[in-house]
């Protein structure tokens, strides 16, 4: 699946609006499991969650997700 998303967009996404979009197309992480649940992160789990989430939101911008099917 290719989808059209542009820097200008992706840029004003909030951290729980990368993680939930990656979690549409990947299961993504336990701490980001954890926060879309609403459950607390530390602020270092919060910190490093963040720097994943720019690279979520660099490869949601350019379509690098790859898809495979289930086993």
């Amino acid at each position: 699946m290719q989808c059209c998303i542009s820097e200008e967009q992706a840029a004003g996404w909030a951290l729980r609006e990368v993680v939930e979009r990656w979690h549409q197309l990947c299961k993504g992480s336990v701490p980001s499991q954890r926060f879309i649940c609403g459950e607390t992160l530390d602020s270092a789990e919060l910190a490093r969650l963040a720097e994943v989430a720019d690279g979520w939101r660099a490869r949601l911008m350019d379509g690098t997700v790859i898809h495979y099917p289930p086993a």
